[in-house]
């Protein structure tokens, strides 16, 4: 029997069975292969293995959360029994290529600390029917090979799937997943591709990624707490490109701050600041998200509560900041 484990795939996944053994049944049963599935607390899980023989078949590892809420922490969880030289993750509710083996066998070799390949998408209802989910994965691929630019991939290759990680670049740089409900993957990719020496980019699908009614993707930004989540993570993951000399999105900062306005005022607060660390004057901030600030008293009034709840300086005296 094979001793060496090549890859971990790890699989969080809620409440959703026959989706996960349709995830799992994409996966070849090999010892150099090892699956771990991560349980957020899903209200039938003791029964899961007894009802589901794929999720007791050779080399795969169940394992619960402590708590529920967020795959983030499903998949720190897998990070901490993983063993193979590469990572792969995939969402239960997706799977992979039907010739992913050939294609791991092809890349074990590979020297790249990571290895970005392309998708596919399907209705999850209906696999025959040809999707469109996360553009952004092929456009980045299709950019790099064009170009030579590796940044949209290092940086805005958000989704954990669709990519082979060498495990020793995620535990040498101790990256993690946030433990947040929504956008918990954004910093760990982000990081692995900003952290990793080399990448090697192949317009080859490996991954099939599903729409489904229900997902966590699924009418964004509706969900109670989702703008507050994503934001938090969208200004964490842009600091972390400011810290690493990468080209920082500040229209999509603007664009969650604007979103904010409508939540809560602490994080409004908290959002500024965060932009003005970034190299942005306060006062650029204000005009470019609210231009109509010296024109309506009623946002100048609500800036200056927000202010006047959250520092010991007065609005007035943060606008005139450099």
């Amino acid at each position: 029997m094979n001793s060496t484990i090549n890859y971990t795939i790890i699989i969080p996944h809620y409440n959703i069975p026959e989706l996960l053994v349709r995830c799992l049944r994409s996966i070849p049963v090999r010892s150099d292969i090892q699956v771990i599935v991560v349980d957020d607390c899903s209200p039938d899980a003791a029964r899961y293995q007894k009802d589901y023989p794929e999720l007791s078949r050779p080399f795969l590892e169940f394992y619960s959360t402590p708590k529920g809420g967020s795959a983030g922490r499903a998949r720190n969880i897998g990070l901490q029994h993983a063993k193979g030289k590469w990572l792969l993750f995939a969402d239960s509710d997706d799977f992979f290529v039907e010739n992913v083996e050939d294609i791991l066998d092809k890349f074990v070799d590979a020297k790249e600390d990571v290895v970005f390949f392309n998708k596919r998408t399907v209705c999850s209802e209906d696999i025959t029917k040809e999707a469109c989910r996360s553009s952004w994965c092929e456009q980045g691929i299709q950019e790099y090979l064009n170009t030579g630019n590796e940044t949209p991939l290092r940086c805005y290759h958000f989704a954990p799937w669709g990519k082979m990680i060498k495990r020793q670049l995620v535990e040498d740089n101790v990256i993690r997943f946030d433990e947040t409900r929504y956008s918990n993957d954004y910093y760990f990719s982000s990081c692995v591709g900003i952290k990793a020496k080399t990448i090697a980019v192949h317009d080859i699908p490996i991954y099939v990624v599903t729409v489904r009614d229900g997902s966590l993707t699924d009418n964004m930004y509706t969900k109670p707490g989702e703008v507050e989540s994503r934001s938090y993570v969208m200004l964490k993951v842009h600091s972390l490109f400011y810290a690493n000399k990468y080209p920082v999105d500040f229209n999509t900062l603007y664009h969650h701050l604007q979103l904010l306005r409508n939540i809560q005022s602490g994080m409004i607060y908290y959002y500024i600041n965060g932009i003005h660390k970034l190299g942005v004057r306060y006062i650029d901030i204000i005009y470019k998200v609210f231009p109509d600030y010296n024109k309506c008293n009623k946002v100048k009034l609500f800036f200056k509560s927000v202010f006047s709840m959250y520092s010991e300086k007065s609005m007035d005296s943060f606008i005139n900041c450099k």
